[in-house]
């Protein structure tokens, strides 16, 4: 839905590795957004906000590419063992009943509609924004499970128990 959306992106333990690069290409490979980042101490998981600023806002009912590669020292130079994660996304024209629906909802209830319309970056969004204000809550803490279970995520094994980092938030 949104024209500058937030991704989340999972930074397993990792050695030797300090930037990574966040990108996002059109469906003619053409660069929309990239971006180098220093990478947390930790392993967990990062916010990249994309910015008004410096990307066009994503175009309704059109494919997008992103990624974020990890860069790991090699004494070759060789990057081809660099982790590398990638995705797709596509904003959406809500339709009036999902206007609707949203008129009438809590924060705490945000993260489960925006799901149940298949939003998933605004719901991981919205889940992650309460998370923040409420780390400990248990409730929260069984709504973030159930999001990843909902969407079926690869990995969510090392997902749900992840930290929320503080990094990497680029809003210039």
């Amino acid at each position: 839905m949104s024209k500058y959306p937030t991704f989340f992106v999972y930074i397993p333990p990792y050695k030797d590795a300090q930037e990574a690069e966040f990108f996002i290409t059109d469906a003619e490979k053409n660069d929309i957004y990239n971006h180098r980042l220093q990478l947390p101490e930790k392993s967990g998981i990062i916010r990249i906000k994309i910015s008004p600023k410096k990307s066009p806002p994503l175009e309704v009912r059109k494919n997008y590419l992103w990624g974020v590669q990890i860069f790991c020292i090699s004494e070759l130079g060789d990057r081809s063992g660099n982790p590398f994660v990638e995705g797709i996304i596509q904003r959406i024209q809500p339709k009036i009943s999902l206007y609707n629906k949203l008129a009438g909802v809590t924060p705490l209830t945000l993260p489960t509609v925006y799901a149940s319309q298949g939003i998933w970056y605004d719901a991981l969004e919205s889940m992650v924004q309460l998370r923040r204000l409420n780390p400990n809550n248990p409730k929260l803490i069984d709504d973030w499970e159930e999001l990843f279970n909902s969407a079926n995520s690869q990995g969510k094994e090392e997902l749900i128990p992840a930290a929320i980092l503080d990094c990497c938030e680029r809003e210039d």
